[in-house]
C-alpha cells in the first residue's frame, strides 16, 4: 500500500507542473528556436508556408556592392539588426516569435505574415529536439 501512495504522490506532482512553460522558459530551447526561424529565412528566403519572400533586384545588387545577388531570395539579415532582436515570448499553451524589424521608418520584418514562425517541417525538427528534454525534465522532477 504504502509504494501506491508514492506513486501516486509522484503522479499527482507531475499533474502540477507547467511542463510547456517550463520547457518553452529554458534559454537553450528559446535559442534553438530562433536559430531554426533564422536559418530557413537565411537558408530559403521562405516564409512558414514555403513560399519565397521575394527576390533580390539588378538594383538591389549594385546599391550592396554585390552581396545581395538580383535573382536571389530575399534573407531579411541586412545589417543583422532583424536578426539579433529575435525574442520567444511564453505563454500558458503556446509562444510567440517576435522581432523588431522597424529600419528606415519601414516594418521589413514580416512582409508575408507568415516570416516570424516554424515550418511545418521545423516543428518535427523541435519535437526531436524537446523529447529528451521533457523526459530529463521529468526524471528531475519525480
Amino acid at each position: 500500500m504504502a509504494l501506491r501512495t508514492v506513486i501516486h504522490e509522484k503522479l499527482d506532482k507531475l499533474k502540477t507542473i507547467n511542463f510547456w512553460v517550463k520547457m518553452m522558459s529554458n534559454p537553450q530551447t528559446k535559442q534553438f528556436i530562433i536559430r531554426l526561424n533564422q536559418n530557413r529565412l537565411e537558408l530559403h528566403g521562405t516564409d512558414y508556408d514555403g513560399n519565397v519572400i521575394g527576390y533580390y533586384s539588378p538594383v538591389t545588387e549594385i546599391m550592396s556592392g554585390g552581396k545581395k545577388i538580383a535573382g536571389k531570395p530575399y534573407n531579411l539579415k541586412d545589417t543583422g539588426y532583424f536578426y539579433n532582436s529575435f525574442n520567444i515570448k511564453v505563454f500558458k499553451n503556446y509562444i510567440v516569435i517576435d522581432a523588431d524589424g522597424l529600419k528606415d521608418n519601414v516594418d521589413w520584418s514580416d512582409p508575408s505574415g507568415k516570416v516570424l514562425g516554424l515550418a511545418e517541417y521545423q516543428f518535427k525538427i523541435l519535437n526531436l529536439y524537446l523529447v529528451p528534454q521533457i523526459i530529463k525534465l521529468i526524471r528531475n522532477e519525480i
